[in-house]
């Protein structure tokens, strides 16, 4: 019995390190992360899809353009983990028509993770 329970919190102490660990990186990746803005006039006409994934943040995106302008910006899928919902950041995208814009306070991560989304859809 008295084995057992060590081996459970030996069990528990590598899983929360393993965690630990991946946390951190997480936050380094949330900071470093490099947005290459992409300009709407030079995509061709169509329906994009893109997605961005950040360990505890996930998007997926659907950016229809037309004329030179991102006429709609869907959030598909957006798992925003414990953080605050950034779903403010697709109409910020919308009214000045570029991916440079402000980032949800509170929602840092998912904000980037729906503009790097929205760089993979459009990207060619």
């Amino acid at each position: 019995m008295k084995k057992t329970g060590q081996v459970i919190l030996l069990a528990a102490l590598i899983f929360g390190a393993a965690f630990f660990i991946r946390f951190v990186k997480y936050q380094y990746d949330i900071q470093h992360i490099q947005i290459n803005p992409i300009a709407f006039a030079d995509v061709k006409n169509g329906t994009y899809h893109g997605e961005y994934d950040l360990f505890l943040v996930k998007t997926k995106v659907t950016a229809k353009v037309e004329d030179g302008v991102l006429k709609t910006l869907t959030l598909d899928e957006h798992v925003n983990g414990k953080g605050q919902a950034a779903e403010p950041i697709v109409e910020r995208i919308l009214e000045a028509q570029t991916m440079e814009v402000d980032m949800v306070t509170g929602a840092t991560a998912s904000s980037k993770a729906i503009v790097k989304a929205l760089e993979d859809a459009l990207y060619e």
